[in-house]
């Protein structure tokens, strides 16, 4: 057992299994350096995904704050005005958008509403009466 010879034959049958084992070691290596490639390919993608979310909320809420809320709170004050008749005469700013629309829907209102007025109040004029306040009259396709 403890003969040359026997060494021999045992370095011949362990040869295989010595190499298979190597084998398996470098395989095993190879496949956690895949696994760890992938995951900081996938971590650079997932920061960057997240940075153009952030960028885009940030543009949204520059969009939003510059461009739509200016114009809807001057058509609110304006609105507001209205009713006191303050002398609006229009509502600066207004663009081509569906603010836009609002307000010369408003002026004209405003402006439809002031010569009623000049020619009678609400109650002794029914068409007027009708179009500005429809919830006072009977309307049979509600009913």
């Amino acid at each position: 057992m403890h003969s040359i010879e026997y060494h021999r034959y045992k370095a011949d049958i362990m040869g295989p299994i010595d190499e298979f084992f190597i084998l398996l070691d470098q395989r095993t290596a190879q496949a956690v350096t895949d696994a760890e490639n992938s995951a900081a390919f996938l971590h650079a993608v997932l920061l960057g995904s997240l940075t153009l979310m952030a960028l885009a909320v940030v543009f949204a809420t520059w969009v939003l704050l510059g461009k739509v809320v200016p114009p809807l709170v001057g058509l609110k004050e304006a609105m507001v005005r209205l009713p006191a008749r303050s002398g609006v005469k229009g509502i600066a700013g207004r663009a081509v958008s569906e603010v836009g629309t609002v307000s010369a829907r408003s002026e004209e209102t405003s402006s439809h509403a002031a010569t009623v007025e000049e020619q009678g109040s609400a109650t002794s004029n029914p068409a007027f009466a009708a179009v500005f306040f429809p919830f006072l009259f009977h309307n049979p396709v509600l009913d």
